[in-house]
């Protein structure tokens, strides 16, 4: 059976792939780059290198050096992609089979900002404070609580040009990310009654949401639904 350890170790073992991968781009591209140069050096001895921008620049030089290079990188390259794909399944896979731990302490979960929704104007940080709203009914949704921290970015000036509404979840740094690798499915109906109850329009977030959508499921544009009866 996975435990929160597995999940850690898992983690590492793709952030040290990742690392890899770059690593080898860097190192392989600046000693195809030194071939290059020494081959172009040796065939012209008087001019100055350029860094061949395709296989055919140059192609008495440098085509061969292109082609074993290419072939040698690719091979290397796909191994690579394909190693860091299958942790990326196994991640997903593991997270859904494990639960995220309760704590004291709250942990950075996610932000919504105010540039997001300059397009509102004044409205932009009711609709950033939104956000952040939702993203909290999704955390308690799987069982978690906290909080929303609002966080003002100045300019040198000391005016602010953006205000961060930050969610902070009881839970620990690695719980963060397992939450993040879980599905959570979105009740449409309850998310457009909570925006209206919220005052904010959901159609800013969705412009794809249907017209007519609140009358065909009963609800008013104040939060609530026509019906008493159906009332949250």
């Amino acid at each position: 059976m996975n435990t929160l350890e597995d999940f850690e170790k898992l983690l590492h073992e793709h952030d040290a792939a990742c690392i890899r991968h770059t690593n080898t781009r860097a190192l392989w591209g600046n000693a195809f780059k030194r071939e290059c140069e020494k081959a172009y050096k040796k065939a012209f001895p008087r001019r100055k290198f350029t860094m061949p921008k395709s296989r055919d620049q140059n192609p008495e030089v440098h085509t061969e050096i292109y082609d074993r290079w290419q072939a040698l990188a690719t091979a290397l390259y796909e191994k690579q992609d394909a190693r860091i794909e299958k942790l990326k399944t196994t991640i997903s896979e593991m997270a859904l089979a494990l639960k995220a731990p309760v704590t004291e302490e709250l942990s950075f979960f996610r932000s919504s900002d105010t540039y997001a929704y300059n397009s509102q104007g004044w409205g932009a940080s009711k609709y950033a404070r939104n956000a952040a709203e939702a993203i909290l009914d999704r955390v308690r949704a799987m069982g978690h609580e906290g909080e929303i921290r609002e966080v003002n970015h100045k300019n040198k000036k000391g005016e602010v040009y953006n205000t961060a509404y930050q969610v902070w979840i009881n839970t620990t740094s690695l719980g963060v990310i397992l939450l993040k690798e879980q599905p959570f499915d979105v009740d449409l109906v309850e998310w457009v009654r909570k925006c209206w109850k919220r005052g904010v329009n959901p159609r800013v977030y969705n412009p794809f949401l249907p017209v007519g959508f609140e009358e065909k499921h009963g609800l008013n544009y104040f939060g609530g639904y026509k019906d008493e009866k159906q009332q949250v």
